[in-house]
């Protein structure tokens, strides 16, 4: 791995960046409110036959989601509202809403099968959808993204948004999928100055309505004309389906001109199976990942995927932050 004195100087910056984070709670020193939603349509998703792949548990990854997010509830519950955005009809929500009632969050189901009217192509498109009604229902708050694959490692990722929009209430924060992925190749746009999002991750307050302009983008781009589109479709490099990836173009397009100057780079800020694993990245990066982010398969064993990797992780995320809940429970 690396040498002990190179681990613990990182570790000792990890470990700080979350201390910082409960330091500023317990002085009620977070200014901003947040918002933080999920999309979520249940195992029969739009976006189940899109992939050549098993398909995901995707109930089993919201449970995991908000279970994760529950061992932090009491440092969270005073500036955080989390919602899950149903976009449908006839989704059976008993054994979830069971599940969700025992967490300690504030935790809101909105079901708004009205969204499914507007949609155009496929699941991706309830994340705007979700953020644009978010906004106008809430434009004092922080609306922020997350995949419900994804999983809280470090709750420094919420002084870091603090501190951007106490700077700034005009920014927009997305991930940068360029230092995400593996396989960059397969989506990267040929100019290397080209910012290119990983919408699994976006925060920005709702009174800009930045949710709305990018969904106005995503419909202007959608009525482009074919050939327009078959030269967008070169411009990513191997890129086989102009619509599939119309939610993520869309915003890169966005970020690259309107909201250039607004841009705050999220940069590897995760890991997990299809992003870059914990070992491929250097440790020096590691105080500031926030997040894993893996899917839970059906009718697949939950397999470890890089055992190095989940060696790392146990060592230098999850172990500190149980120590410093423990601790933090012993004094209470």
């Amino acid at each position: 791995m690396f040498n002990t004195t190179i681990k613990d100087k990182y570790l000792n910056q990890f470990i700080s960046n979350i201390l910082d984070f409960i330091s500023r709670v317990k002085s009620n020193n977070i200014k901003n409110k947040f918002i933080v939603y999920t999309i979520f349509e249940g195992n029969n998703s739009t976006n189940s036959k899109l992939f050549d792949r098993p398909n995901p548990d995707y109930n089993k990854e919201l449970i995991r989601y908000y279970n994760t997010m529950n061992k932090f509830n009491k440092l969270l519950n005073n500036f955080i509202e989390f919602k899950i955005i149903i976009p449908k009809k006839n989704i059976d929500l008993n054994e979830i809403s069971k599940k969700l009632n025992t967490f300690s969050l504030n935790i809101e189901i909105l079901e708004l099968p009205e969204l499914q009217n507007k949609k155009i192509h496929n699941g991706f498109d309830y994340i705007i959808l979700g953020g644009k009604y978010l906004e106008e229902k809430y434009p004092k708050k922080i609306i922020i993204h997350n995949d419900i694959d994804m999983e809280l490692l470090n709750l420094g990722i919420f002084s870091f948004i603090d501190n951007i929009f106490l700077k700034d209430k005009t920014s927009i924060i997305v991930g940068n999928a360029k230092l995400d992925y593996i396989d960059i190749h397969d989506i990267r746009h040929q100019d290397d100055e080209y910012f290119i999002a990983d919408t699994c991750f976006i925060a920005s307050l709702g009174k800009n309505n930045y949710y709305s302009l990018w969904w106005d983008t995503y419909i202007r781009l959608n009525n482009i004309a074919i050939p327009n589109k078959k030269i967008l479709e070169r411009t990513y490099l191997n890129l086989d389906s102009f619509d599939y990836y119309l939610e993520e173009i869309s915003m890169d397009y966005l970020i690259n001109t309107k909201l250039k100057n607004k841009l705050t780079s999220l940069d590897n800020f995760q890991f997990g199976e299809g992003y870059n694993y914990l070992d491929t990245i250097h440790i020096k990066y590691w105080p500031n990942i926030y997040y894993k982010h893996e899917h839970i398969y059906i009718n697949k064993s939950n397999r470890i995927n890089n055992l190095k990797s989940y060696k790392q992780e146990k060592i230098f995320f999850k172990r500190p932050v149980i120590n410093i809940l423990n601790n933090l429970e012993s004094r209470e």
